[in-house]
């Protein structure tokens, strides 16, 4: 690939108040780019600072719920008098953001969504890096997930899938008969 772009160094306080950078390898110059992040709570805040799009020059634009889908950002960048970010490797850009719960940080894939142009407006071909979770995977892989529930099952929605039986038992079978008795 002539360019690989991933979202790195992700820092969430407890008041889901964090920053992460997106750090691109290239190994041609980019004479723009257009970023799709896709998360279904936080919200980037439109700030930048710091990275090689800065460095080059670039004007940095920030649509927020980006085709009426209040989970994705589109980033824009683009030198206004024709400059580049020159080949080479390190943080593109660093941005901060409000409002994260638990779910992953992912770059929306697809030409509509993310994509880096040559200084002559052609695309490179480029890798998206992996979605992050910021809160880690539970056994289930579900980015800050409930986990196994109350009988080993994953539940991905913080409910058990099973229930209790008059005894007490999850996922046991006992019933209440007619006369009252648990498992008579």
């Amino acid at each position: 690939d002539e360019v690989c772009i991933s979202i790195l160094n992700v820092n969430v306080d407890s008041t889901g108040n964090g920053s992460f950078d997106i750090y691109m390898n290239n190994d041609e110059a980019v004479g723009s780019f257009e970023l799709t992040i896709h998360n279904s709570s936080m919200v980037i805040d439109g700030n930048s600072s710091g990275g090689s799009a800065l460095d080059a020059g670039f004007t940095i634009q920030f649509i927020p719920s980006f085709q009426g889908d209040p989970e994705m950002t589109k980033i824009l960048g683009f030198s206004m008098v024709g400059g580049t970010i020159l080949e080479g490797e390190g943080t593109l850009l660093s941005l901060e953001f409000s409002n994260y719960t638990e779910d992953e940080i992912c770059f929306g894939d697809g030409y509509e969504y993310s994509i880096v142009f040559d200084y002559m407006g052609n695309e490179h071909a480029t890798d998206w890096g992996d979605c992050i979770c910021p809160s880690d995977y539970d056994e289930c892989g579900v980015c800050g997930g409930s986990g196994v529930d109350m009988c080993g099952y994953c539940a991905d929605d913080g409910a058990d899938a099973c229930e209790q039986d008059c005894s007490g038992l999850w996922g046991g079978s006992y019933v209440v008969d007619g006369c009252g008795i648990c498992g008579g």
